[in-house]
């Protein structure tokens, strides 16, 4: 991660034009880090060089879905592809209002409201062209694409999460994959340009006004499964987002995105502390697995 000399510096090298009033730490996830700038701008930099092309991707994208899109998204003003500061591309974009979703308290009525327009949002989303988000360089999956996708998903599991796990219990997870992977119903939906990554904190709100304000964090979007966008939440929330969803859905969605929820999504946390060096998150990661897997077979 950068301190903030070296975001200035970095700032002043890639945009010598630009004239920089103040520079302060905003926030981090998993793959960016943004810094805001002169109090109305984020810039948003990869953590690791293997985030740099989905970085440069989103890029690409945001425009594009400006135009496409009802719901704010981060528009590009400032975009680099390095220096010699800091070599990997980032780009920089007017702070969206509201706060995340995750941030904030609402009531049953403010959060069914909430749903409805993001409901709405992704029926927008899914309706973006993939032939043009292809040429745009998003990553498109077929069906059976997607499928392979995880199939070799399940063998970076094998080979590095399925070791962390108790030699009993390394059973349930084998019998988990085969049966998700030899499943047609998985793989019978019609792939659409997905988020992939549609989270309460990629959801901005107005509370006072219960309004979408924007929604954030592309850089894993990709041409698949339209149900892994109902994965980020479940119960009345998602009730609430299909009923504002203008779209056909399929008769298995609710439970592809229950799968890639809770059984799928702690394999990647396991996965992400293992590339970083975090043993926090590896932890949590098998942790979580243990106990969603406890007592299958």
């Amino acid at each position: 991660m950068l301190d903030r000399d070296r975001c200035e510096r970095v700032l002043r090298e890639c945009f010598p034009e630009f004239q920089l009033l103040g520079v302060r730490y905003f926030a981090s996830g998993w793959d960016y880090e943004l810094w805001e700038v002169n109090g109305d701008l984020l810039f948003r930099l990869p953590l690791r060089p293997a985030c740099a092309a989905p970085l440069q991707i989103e890029a690409r994208l945001l425009p594009a879905l400006a135009d496409a899109l009802s719901t704010p998204v981060p528009n590009p003003l400032y975009v680099s592809d390095g220096c010699a500061a800091f070599p990997l591309p980032f780009f920089g974009y007017r702070k969206l209002p509201g706060r995340p979703l995750n941030e904030v308290a609402l009531g049953e009525r403010d959060r069914a409201s909430v749903a409805r327009q993001l409901g709405r949002f992704l029926t927008e989303l899914h309706r973006f062209p993939p032939a043009r988000a292809a040429a745009l360089g998003v990553s498109v999956y077929s069906p059976e694409g997607w499928r392979e996708e995880y199939r070799d998903f399940q063998e970076r599991v094998r080979r590095d999460v399925l070791p962390l796990l108790p030699a009993g219990e390394r059973a349930a997870f084998e019998a988990f994959w085969r049966r998700f992977l030899d499943d047609e119903r998985h793989f019978r939906f019609q792939p659409v340009l997905i988020h992939r990554d549609l989270d309460d904190a990629h959801i901005l709100v107005d509370v006072e006004r219960v309004h979408i304000t924007g929604i954030i964090d592309f850089g894993d979007g990709c041409v698949g499964d339209p149900a892994l966008d109902f994965a980020g939440c479940e119960g009345e929330f998602r009730r609430g987002l299909l009923a504002g969803y203008g779209l056909p859905v399929d008769d298995n969605l609710g439970q592809r995105a229950d799968i890639y929820r809770h059984k799928i999504s702690p394999f990647h946390a396991v996965l992400y502390g293992l590339e970083i060096g975090d043993p926090t998150w590896v932890r949590r990661g098998v942790e979580a697995l243990r106990e969603e897997f406890a007592g299958a077979g």
